[in-house]
């Protein structure tokens, strides 16, 4: 199994909330989700999303991808 996971510009997602109240009761209930939204040119059909609200621009450093030479022996 091999899992990727990448930083790419053209896509993210915006906090969606509903709030329902029972004023006869005293309840409040919030629900949270997600508008996930992406204008790059790769196809998404079929992917796994997951969320998260922690700012990997801000607490990740992207890795230094560096060439890797394959050869084959005959």
């Amino acid at each position: 199994m091999v899992r990727l996971s990448y930083q790419v510009d053209g896509c993210g997602w915006s906090p969606q909330y509903a709030v329902h109240g029972d004023s006869q009761q005293g309840n409040v209930t919030i629900r949270y989700s997600a508008l996930a939204h992406q204008s790059t040119t790769e196809d998404w059909t079929g992917v796994r999303l997951v969320l998260s609200t922690a700012s990997p621009s801000i607490n990740a450093v992207r890795p230094l991808l560096t060439s890797l030479e394959v050869s084959t022996i005959d």
